[in-house]
């Protein structure tokens, strides 16, 4: 995932871009500041595909705010109405004061220096943001349980309250199941909790590209295991149609999102909570690595390829899934334990551990465990 940094300026705005392993901070672009501003950035978000924003919050030496903080907090909420990725406030007191440093060798004119001092002020405080990020990892809520079957039943009671809360608020809840052997003790054990099922509105986080009844169709565990006991209205179940190709099964899911949520045009789907789990090798959904599908920004739904596992995949991508308001893991089993402490340790890999591309969200997510899977880690709950 990459960062763009914005530093808010009355006449220019500077903006500066990472890597995408987050290490480096380099100096983009100086924009005109005024009516289109929002718009332009916007579509250097997409171009440049980055996954979250840095503004800079240029606070007092004595760390109080005054007229031009405000100003970053009001372009940061205007910002936010117009994208869907994170957004995050970063004091940036001594950028400028560096960025005047770094340029005062250069054989550039007085205007040249100031033209390029706003991006480079920007890469300043985003390089500062990316050391920062790589000295602590904020941990997700933790709830760590004797048996994967306590985890499992924690992790109904979690998503039923989830469910209700939706239907309470918004008179519906849009959720999406994932597949695996600690998702079929969920699914057996939410049959029997007493939801407001003609409300609830199943999608998948992930399938494989496989027919709805084969035995590794995420849609089929489900199915046999929860859908068929419970009174979901047909047209409630938006399964993947994993039988087409790929590229098409991807589309007409993503498609079927947009019809569904009656979303506009360029508007991220927000669904209430969404069932995970946590691969061996720190994948999530079908987030893989070494596949392009973990830096992906634009589509809802994409086809995932890799040589590494038996089919071909469908997944929602990380700006849905960090979109959704709450994200649900069920991780059990001691063959987790290596790969649970290893997404705990900074800094952030999602190149490596792909679930660390859903880390902006990490404050929605509840990660249930079992006694085998946390070794040495602590409950919070």
């Amino acid at each position: 995932m990459r960062y763009l940094a914005i530093d808010l300026g009355q006449k220019r705005v500077g903006l500066a871009i990472s890597d995408a392993g987050q290490s480096m901070a380099f100096p983009l672009v100086v924009l005109e500041a005024g009516p289109g501003l929002i718009s332009r950035i916007t579509e250097i978000i997409r171009s440049e595909k980055a996954g979250s924003v840095v503004i800079g919050l240029p606070l007092n030496m004595d760390g109080s705010e005054g007229p031009r903080a405000k100003a970053s907090r009001e372009f940061a909420a205007q910002l936010t109405k117009a994208v869907s990725v994170p957004i995050t406030l970063f004091d940036e007191r001594l950028s400028s004061a560096e960025a005047d440093w770094k340029l005062a060798g250069s054989d550039l004119t007085r205007d040249e220096r100031k033209k390029r001092q706003d991006a480079i002020a920007a890469a300043v405080f985003l390089q500062a943001f990316l050391e920062q990020q790589k000295e602590a990892v904020n941990k997700p809520r933790i709830v760590s349980l004797p048996t994967a079957q306590q985890a499992a039943q924690q992790a109904v009671s979690f998503f039923c309250d989830r469910v209700r809360d939706a239907i309470e608020k918004r008179g519906v809840c849009y959720c999406a199941l994932s597949g695996g052997s600690s998702p079929k003790m969920f699914f057996e054990l939410l049959v029997k909790e007493s939801l407001d099922w003609q409300r609830i509105h199943f999608f998948w986080a992930d399938e494989r590209c496989v027919g709805p009844d084969h035995p590794d169709s995420n849609y089929w565990l489900a199915q046999i295991s929860l859908l068929s006991y419970v009174p979901v209205p047909q047209h409630h179940i938006h399964r993947v149609f994993g039988e087409l190709p790929p590229a098409e099964a991807a589309e007409q899911y993503q498609n079927t999102i947009r019809r569904v949520m009656e979303l506009q045009a360029g508007q991220w789907p927000v669904l209430d909570v969404v069932l995970l789990g946590l691969g061996a090798d720190g994948h999530t959904a079908s987030l893989l690595a070494g596949t392009e599908v973990v830096d992906n920004q634009e589509d809802i739904a994409a086809a995932v390829f890799s040589q590494t596992m038996p089919h071909t995949r469908v997944t929602l991508t990380a700006p849905v899934l960090t979109a959704a308001r709450s994200l649900l893991f069920i991780i059990t089993g001691g063959s987790k334990q290596e790969i649970l402490r290893e997404t705990l340790i900074p800094p952030l890999r999602p190149w490596q551990y792909p679930v660390h591309a859903l880390w902006s969200a990490v404050d929605r997510m509840t990660w249930f465990v079992d006694a085998e899977a946390a070794g040495p880690i602590h409950s919070t709950h």
